[in-house]
């Protein structure tokens, strides 16, 4: 942390099945899977150049997302921001942030496997 009580997040480039995917995480080692076991997901696509944001079956965009994570969710629990290789860099670090913000300490991005997929989430 600095000064001012700011925790710093490193990115790591991590690969999935021939896929490069991007991460975050305030955690390291060990601990981040444990992190991770009841995580939350967030899906990320992109729509008519919109970062649109998918916690449920309902896109939203990075305000709404703010609003949400900040008052609905356990921060305590991790949240993945799920990609897939088409998933704009710009929207996938937007989450991140936009979820970092809200008050999540253990976030990361990765590509999404099938079974992250929910019925009604693109």
């Amino acid at each position: 942390m600095n000064a001012r009580g700011i925790a710093r997040i490193g990115i790591v480039l991590v690969v999935l099945e021939g896929a490069i995917g991007w991460g975050g995480s305030a955690i390291a080692g060990a601990s981040q899977s444990e992190a991770f076991r009841s995580s939350y997901g967030l899906f990320v696509s992109r729509d008519a150049g919109h970062c649109i944001y998918w916690l449920t079956d309902a896109g939203i965009d990075a305000r709404q997302l703010r609003l949400k994570l900040a008052q609905e969710y356990d921060h305590a629990r991790g949240l993945e921001v799920l990609t897939d290789p088409h998933t704009s860099r710009r929207c996938a670090e937007r989450a991140r942030r936009v979820a970092i913000a809200a008050g999540f300490r253990n976030v990361r991005i990765r590509l999404a496997e099938d079974k992250d997929r929910m019925p009604g989430i693109p």
